[in-house]
């Protein structure tokens, strides 16, 4: 919405008293509520979605889809080898299990249990702080927003130094940072979509053979106007958005 005063102040208050979770938290994945956990849902063996949950698409170790990979190129370019959120905890393996697929990258976050009731992380504090850091590197304070950043990167990153950036090149980095620090956890097409800016995948990228280019205003990007709002109200009744039918 382009309020960044109010942006920062509400991510600052929802981190408030927060404990960040450790380097060695982070490299454990993220199958039980730790330090950092703001909201998730508890789950349990008859309630959960089994096979349908984020977990079985994500790890490569059991059984599960699988199918979810991470950008190769993205990750040797962008991930320092001291960094724990890339290399190992990217490379499938077999130090902790056969994997279903031995090879890439792959994102060990998220464990699929065998009695599907893993948790399901929805929020937690790191992303409050990069909130933060990316409005005060808007619209407020830059030095907050360095601070910030620094926080979430010398937690990953022994080797961490303080940005020295400003203007856009702090923001570039930011969301830069938000996608090393996000990654499957649901964040990277919202923020496409915010930042207006095109879904691209290459050959090089790894696992995928075909290109693809989706530009941020291709009526693909947009979810369907849903049934009961359209039900609702006679006047966007015949509004559904392109590709959805009527």
């Amino acid at each position: 919405m382009g309020n960044w005063t109010e942006a920062s102040a509400a991510a600052q208050r929802a981190f408030a008293g927060v404990t960040l979770m450790s380097a060695e938290e982070y490299a454990a994945g993220f199958d039980e509520p730790n330090s950092e956990w703001l909201l998730s849902g508890g789950v349990t063996a008859d309630d959960s979605n089994g096979f349908l949950s984020v977990h079985s698409f994500y790890d490569t170790r059991r059984l599960g889809y699988s199918s979810l990979r991470i950008d190769i190129e993205f990750i040797d370019n962008n991930f320092t080898a001291t960094d724990i959120r890339g290399i190992p905890l990217l490379r499938a393996s077999t130090s902790t299990g056969l994997p279903i697929v031995s090879t890439g990258y792959v994102s060990n976050k998220w464990e699929h249990n065998p009695n599907f009731n893993q948790a399901e992380m929805l929020m937690r504090a790191s992303e409050m702080y990069l909130i933060a850091a990316e409005a005060e590197a808007r619209g407020g304070d830059p030095a907050l927003a360095r601070t910030l950043l620094f926080d979430i990167q010398s937690r990953a990153d022994v080797n961490a130094v303080i940005s020295t950036n400003s203007g856009q090149a702090l923001i570039d980095e930011i969301i830069l940072e938000r996608r090393k620090e996000l990654y499957a956890e649901g964040h990277a097409y919202f923020d496409l979509q915010r930042l207006q800016k095109d879904l691209v995948r290459t050959p090089a990228g790894g696992h995928y053979a075909d290109p693809l280019n989706v530009p941020f205003n291709d009526f693909r990007r947009l979810s369907p106007i849903p049934q009961f709002e359209l039900d609702a109200n006679p006047v966007i009744r015949a509004q559904q958005n392109p590709g959805y039918g009527s």
